[in-house]
């Protein structure tokens, strides 16, 4: 029981490290056309930020990885004290921890996609010498989170602006106010 490792531990650190770099990339791209048309430098890639993305990967991975083992370790156990057949309880087990892994695999994945999206568009942004402050924008809907709808609309200068995920599952993103345009910043946030 103590041995017991999920299959494709690798893989799935190979998938998020591989996906995370390449929406970083692909948000600052994106970040670029929704300011002007014009052409800016590249930014350089922030090595820092791919390098934490990759070590809270890792560290998820690992922590997803215990929580599976230990969830197996207290059923294999219980079941043997029990005295429950090992296919009856291997069945469960598979559907159980599916479910389980299913469910926080992708909140990770999701809240991470937001993380890097929102902070690769803010890299590029600040970067870019126009920004000067950013709107707070969330996805209005009966999933919205008390946090972010009544963050949605605010205005914030650059330099104390919430960046989104601000909880699991956030879909919230920050639109850009330019130095050209006008706007009030809330003070009330």
């Amino acid at each position: 029981i103590d041995n017991l490792k999920p299959k494709y531990l690798k893989e799935l650190k190979q998938v998020f490290k591989s996906n995370f770099s390449q929406l970083y990339k692909d948000s600052q791209n994106i970040a670029q056309n929704e300011l002007f048309k014009g052409t800016f430098r590249k930014p350089i890639p922030a090595d820092q930020v791919l390098t934490t993305l990759e070590d809270e990967t890792f560290q998820y991975i690992g922590d997803w990885e215990y929580m599976v083992t230990k969830a197996v370790r207290i059923k294999l156990i219980q079941a043997i004290k029990d005295g429950e057949s090992l296919s009856a309880v291997l069945d469960e087990l598979q559907d159980q921890l599916s479910d389980m892994s299913e469910v926080s695999i992708e909140r990770f994945a999701r809240t991470k996609h937001t993380e890097v999206f929102n902070n690769a568009r803010l890299a590029y942004f600040e970067d870019s010498g126009v920004v000067s402050a950013y709107q707070y924008s969330a996805i209005l809907d009966d999933r919205t989170s008390d946090i972010c709808a009544g963050l949605d609309g605010k205005i914030f200068d650059g330099d104390n602006v919430p960046v989104p995920p601000m909880h699991f599952n956030c879909r919230s993103v920050l639109i850009p106010i330019t130095k050209y345009e006008e706007y009030t910043p809330d003070t009330k946030a």
